[in-house]
């Protein structure tokens, strides 16, 4: 493309560029061999910019404006190439009045010039900078103009936010006080007006936004604010004359100010005019908008314009043929001059239109689709061609070009084009050319990840610059996904983890980070941070399993560590003696700050995730930690650490929950268990020994519950509800049957104590509770309010149970651990009750019906509810006199929350707050927090997860004779697996009392298996309490044995004991 640069006017500072007359524009020569693009001008210097992405410079140089030396001439006649500028490729300039501004293709800016007000924006007092400097702190910034006033600098992002910087003394910089900055600041206050131009005059500064409306700020001496006073504005303001009008174009001379409006291209001038620069016939100033009526407003605009209040003067026309103009751009110097450039009246071409400006501007690199898509189509084994190994250097090198790729203007922070952004990185993934990836990661792991935004930076962090922390985990690299390669771990990404979570530690930007993730990021980001962060974790403690493995051995993976964290005198030794399974003192520090990292990341977006609930809790569950890490340890090592050193930072898994599975929860249960009881035990005896004087009384280290079968309800009442403090539910629990010398041989007679107590109160004879055949189960009888004792004893029967490691037979609906946990409920909780209820109740809610529809439907009925109880039906009021109050069309969700929230909750509330004082004496609220409704259930009743195969590798022992191989073992097991499922279970209920399964598996019910000196003819026989099978020593077939086995588990009736 040809062009010219033309220059007229003063040359006392060379800055015409050439010899000759200064009247009449003439053409700078050496110029002529470039393509010149862009033209800006200072005070007495000027810059232009070629197609080629150069900058020369002429002009006045006495303040380094044009960035060629500090030894340099102070004035330069001709162009001169900024050589410091020249690696780059620099896309647009903008000079002020002693400074100027440059910003190349990948978003770097450059300043360099006077920098007295702060204006070059670098933090430092430096009076003049002589050559092109980065503006290092809006590095990460993707800007999308750039322009100067005077003495100060604005850059205004590709969101239209805006960074401004320099002289403040009028508040040109609009942040509110009168302070020069020194480095960029952003204008809070128009974050949310989309600015998409912006533009400043000498002391002052303007902004158009996408609707057309102005704002402006700084000087205002000469009304060149437009506000109607020549007051200075320290903060932006909307000029409210203009309010009626969308606006175009704004320009800004040294002290006035126009704008041109649409419809009809209708130019408006205010501020100062003492040189007649408004264009008004006359040189007042102006204060508001005032319209300059000319020859390109057709006549009978300015005949419809005569009936507006604005201020007006007719200028004379020029020539007759300008009547058939229209304006096509105002634009102004900036001195004291305007400058119309207008257009054939009938011309086709369209008027600038600033709001659009953006779009037409040489902006810099950013994600391209179609250059994505180009990758893919290079062979596996080709070259990268020179411009795509550009491409990929230029653009994944840069932050800001990261922050600026797939934006989508109108949507909400942190405006993403999500279906772009996956679809481009989805590309990527594609490539066949694997030395494409390896580049990519290759530069973010040495130049973005080290680089990316921090806190405490020169420029406050906000969310223009944090869209990178939601790009980079879309690329496939990161996922994680195969070959594990050390170095991508380590530097991508937990590199990436380390700088986000700094970020996050302030609450500002944990504020932003959680509102994105909570709302407007697509949950495939989050499920992808979760799950490249559990691959994570896996992976290194596979890693340190093995190097424990190597170091001590396969024992130290079973030890809890209790026999020898007996007190804190011998904790040192413990230190040195217990095995170190997956301790911090045996970890290598690179795989501990990793399995740190990984962790805390997990850790926050499970903490958005319980806002948000765009995810299942479970999802954050890592099953192979119960495998892998010795959790009991882990627990007790968080334990002893929180007692003797609060303050410990050491790395613990305990400290995140919620990545433990049921069976890892239930371990830690058992240990804390375990640990309450052996400090329990320990007080008992410290006491005993204390106070051993002649008429001192032996305190039991243990519960002991010593009752009779035949009255083993009030036995059970007396211990434990009449016991008071005396009884100490943290003590290990022994039950003692009066009259048999058994006492508590192992679990058995626990579980025994349990399920003939639990027998004798659920019975529905007593009434206590009303029970809902459809779904099983029982809930509180709101009509039994004067048994609350007994209501609490079943409360501290639950504790007990799961405390002692016991699975117990309690029908109970999910509602009830959810109110146990204080978990809110919903009227879908109630399905869980009653199911064909909850549906009934939720139908009145239907938007299906009309109000004529509904009221014929339900009409009759009222706030009432009926239930049965002690086999009659009992009528509660919903509200007061609820027979009286029917339900209609308007009050159905009055009617629908009331009803549901009776049955669940008001009813029964004095029964159920009975039942948790009761459970809560046993179980602290800081271990039931760890689990959710259905994991304490299943804690309580187990649950129905079955591995077959497991129970018979690893979940049963024998007797002798019995083996594993002995002939009627294997008979058994052949016989075991042929059964359908249903009989399986039929078989634990015979052997356990319970046909669900303990949380930690199968394999934890430890069944046996021993011979009877009996002949094949004989049944069978289960020992409830001890999971013992009696089984004859041999069959003459599996037919035979299969046959008694199922006469034995088909005859089972309710809580047969053996």
């Amino acid at each position: 493309m040809k062009s010219f640069v033309l220059s007229c006017g003063s040359n006392e500072k060379e800055q015409l560029g050439r010899q000759g007359t200064w009247k009449k524009f003439e053409a700078v020569e050496c110029l002529n061999h470039y393509s010149v693009v862009q033209i800006a001008s200072g005070f007495n210097h000027n810059l232009v910019l070629t197609e080629a992405g150069q900058v020369f410079a002429w002009g006045c140089n006495l303040y380094g404006q044009l960035g060629i030396s500090r030894s340099s001439d102070t004035y330069v006649s001709k162009p001169m190439l900024i050589k410091r500028l020249g690696h780059e490729f620099i896309i647009q300039i903008a000079c002020g009045g002693n400074h100027c501004l440059a910003l190349s293709k990948t978003g770097v800016l450059h300043a360099w010039g006077s920098n007295i007000f702060g204006q070059i924006g670098i933090s430092s007092r430096e009076v003049n900078v002589y050559m092109p400097s980065v503006i290092t702190s809006i590095r990460w910034v993707p800007i999308a103009y750039i322009t100067a006033g005077g003495f100060h600098s604005v850059a205004l992002s590709v969101t239209g936010v805006i960074y401004i910087w320099g002289k403040n003394e009028f508040g040109q910089l609009g942040l509110g006080d009168t302070t020069n900055r020194y480095s960029p600041c952003t204008i809070n206050s128009l974050k949310d007006q989309n600015i998409r131009f912006i533009d400043c005059g000498e002391n002052h500064t303007a902004a158009l936004t996408k609707n057309g409306g102005v704002f402006t700020w700084g000087a205002g001496m000469y009304g060149q604010l437009g506000h109607g006073s020549t007051n200075n504005e320290i903060l932006p303001r909307r000029v409210c004359e203009l309010m009626g009008a969308t606006v175009v174009q704004i320009s800004c001379g040294r002290c006035h100010t126009l704008v041109v409006t649409e419809p009809c291209s209708k130019l408006f001038a205010f501020g100062l005019n003492g040189c007649g620069q408004l264009g008004i016939g006359n040189q007042a100033n102006q204060v508001i908008p005032t319209l300059v009526r000319h020859s390109w407003i057709e006549h009978r605009i300015m005949e419809e314009e005569k009936q507006r209040t604005f201020h007006s003067v007719e200028l004379e026309a020029d020539n007759s043929s300008v009547h058939s103009l229209k304006l096509f751009q105002a634009a102004t110097s900036c001195g004291d001059q305007s400058f119309i450039l207008c257009t054939n009246g009938y011309s086709n071409i369209a008027s600038i239109d600033h709001r659009h400006t953006l779009h037409s501007l040489p902006k810099i690199l950013f994600f391209d689709i179609s250059a994505l898509e180009s990758m893919i189509n290079i062979p596996k084994d080709a070259q990268i061609p020179i411009e795509s190994l550009e491409y990929l250097e230029n653009v994944f090198s840069s932050i800001c070009c990261w922050n600026g790729s797939f934006i989508k203007s109108r949507s909400e922070l942190p405006k993403l084009d999500w279906d772009s952004a996956l679809y481009g990185f989805k590309c990527l993934e594609n490539v066949k050319n694997e030395r494409i990836i390896e580049i990519i990661t290759s530069i973010i792991m040495k130049q973005v990840i080290p680089d990316l935004p921090y806190l405490n930076s020169p420029l406050e962090i906000d969310a223009e610059v944090l869209r990178i922390y939601v790009l980079i985990p879309l690329f496939h690299v990161f996922h994680f996904k195969a070959n594990y390669n050390k170095k991508v771990l380590k530097k991508f990404i937990c590199g990436f983890a380390a700088a986000f979570l700094k970020l996050v530690s302030s609450k500002s930007i944990n504020d932003i980070f959680r509102a994105w993730f909570g709302e407007n990021i697509n949950e495939i980001l989050i499920r992808q941070l979760l799950i490249t962060y559990k691959r994570v974790i896996i992976t290194l403690l596979i890693e340190q399993n093995e190097r424990n493995k190597d170091e001590f051995g396969d024992e130290s993976l079973q030890s809890d560590g209790m026999e020898t964290n007996t007190s804190e005198n011998r904790s040192e030794r413990q230190q040195n003696s217990m095995p170190q399974h997956h301790s911090m003192t045996s970890i290598d520090y690179d795989l501990h700050e990793c399995l740190r990292l990984s962790l805390e990341m997990l850790a926050f977006v499970h903490k958005v995730n319980q806002t948000s609930r765009k995810l299942p809790y479970n999802d954050f569950y890592i099953s192979e930690i119960s495998e892998i890490v010795n959790v009991k340890y882990d627990y007790l090592k968080w334990w002893h650490a929180k007692e003797t050193n609060p303050k410990t930072q050491n790395l613990f898994f305990f400290n995140y929950p919620f990545v433990f599975d049921s069976k890892a929860k239930s371990m830690v249960l058992e240990m804390d268990s375990k640990i309450q009881q052996k400090y329990a035990v320990e007080n008992t005896i410290s006491r005993t020994l204390i106070f051993c004087g002649a008429f001192a009384i032996f305190e039991s280290p243990n519960l002991i519950l010593s009752v009779a079968r035949n009255k083993i309800v009030a036995d059970t009442i007396n211990i434990l509800i009449h016991g008071g403090s005396k009884v100490n539910f943290k003590k290990p629990l022994q039950i003692q049957f009066e009259g048999e010398e058994a006492v508590d041989a192992g679990s058995g007679m626990k579980k025994e104590f349990f399920l003939l107590l639990l027998k004798e109160i659920l019975d529905p004879k007593y009434g206590m509770f009303i029970e809902y055949k459809a779904s099983n189960t029982i809930w509180f009888n709101p009509a039994e309010t004067e048994e609350l004792l007994m209501y609490h004893l079943i409360g501290i029967l639950c504790g007990l149970a799961i405390y002692n490691q016991v699975i117990i037979y309690l029908p109970f609906p999910q509602i009830l651990y959810k109110k146990l946990l204080n978990e809110n409920l919903v009227i879908d909780d109630l399905s869980s009750l009653d199911e064909v209820l909850c549906k009934n109740v939720k139908d009145i809610l239907s938007e299906s019906y009309t109000p004529e529809q509904f009221n014929a439907a339900f009409g009759d009925m009222n706030f009432s509810v009926t239930i049965n109880c002690y086999g009659s039906p009992v009528e509660y009021d919903l509200v007061e006199d609820g027979k009286n109050k029917y339900l209609n069309y308007e009050n159905r969700q009055l009617y629908a929350d009331l009803y549901w929230n009776f049955l669940i909750n008001k009813s029964v509330s004095l029964q159920f707050e009975a039942f948790k004082s009761g459970f809560a004496k046993v179980l602290d609220e800081r271990i039931l927090s760890l689990f959710h409704a259905q994991e304490l259930q299943q804690l309580i009743t187990g649950q129905e997860s079955y591995d077959w195969i497991l129970l018979e590798k690893r979940g049963t022992e024998y007797k002798p004779l019995f083996n594993a191989s002995h002939p009627t073992i294997i008979k058994f097991w052949n016989v075991f697996h042929s059964l359908s499922h249903d009989q399986k279970r039929k078989f634990l209920l015979f052997l356990t009392g319970s046909d669900r399964t303990p949380v930690q598996g199968l394999n934890s019910l430890r069944i046996k298996i021993q011979p009877m000196k009996v002949s094949e003819e004989h049944l069978p026989v289960a020992h409830v309490c001890f999971n013992l099978l009696d089984l004859p020593e041999s069959y003459s077939s599996e037919a035979k044995l299969k046959s008694k086995l199922l006469i034995a588990i088909e005859n089972i009736e309710g809580f047969t004991l053996v």
